[in-house]
């Protein structure tokens, strides 16, 4: 009848849900397993995590993306890009974590996994098979990081020229900094 409905509000602002568009459910709530900071000179996290993921099982990964998701629906967010590690020394564990947390809270939010080998294309010969079966399961883009969190680009279009034609589809690579 083209009848509109007038809510009032009560001075509150009413908005769509919000979007996180850059997380990492697998490294959430580490902070405990990582070394501390130094004091002075340079840092180095990226080793600090590494130590940290060689101790991360399905359970675990699961268990704190679930606590983050719980968090980040709480304030509003209904859709999230999440970054999750897929190569030596985690394999597929976090993406297997990662599946169930967002499967199990799909009713409230949209979550979009991102293969990210942090540790870079060409640091392990297994990192391309475990992006690979990644994409096949359940990641639509792959993350660009390498050594340093710097991208490799001639790895990433080795990936995407040589291997898009075992019926791998994906929407594409998301980039930080390039090399």
């Amino acid at each position: 009848t083209g009848a509109e409905e007038i809510i009032g509000l009560n001075g509150k602002l009413a908005t769509p849900g919000l979007i996180g568009s850059h997380i990492h459910l697998d490294k959430a709530f580490i902070l405990d397993r990582c070394a501390p900071e130094p004091k002075t000179g340079p840092t180095n996290h990226a080793a600090r995590v590494t130590e940290a993921k060689e101790k991360f099982t399905v359970e675990d990964v699961y268990e704190r993306a679930c606590r983050t998701l719980e968090k980040c629906i709480s304030n509003g967010t209904t859709r999230m890009r999440t970054h999750v590690e897929t190569d030596p020394p985690a394999g597929l564990i976090c993406l297997e974590g990662v599946m169930q947390a967002a499967r199990e809270y799909v009713w409230a939010i949209d979550v979009e996994i991102c293969a990210l080998p942090q540790e870079g294309l060409t640091q392990a010969d297994e990192t391309d098979a475990f992006l690979l079966e990644a994409l096949h399961k359940r990641a639509t883009c792959v993350g660009a990081a390498g050594k340093q969190g710097i991208v490799e680009p001639v790895s990433y279009k080795r990936l995407v020229l040589d291997k898009s034609h075992n019926g791998v589809v994906f929407d594409g690579i998301f980039l930080d900094r390039i090399a």
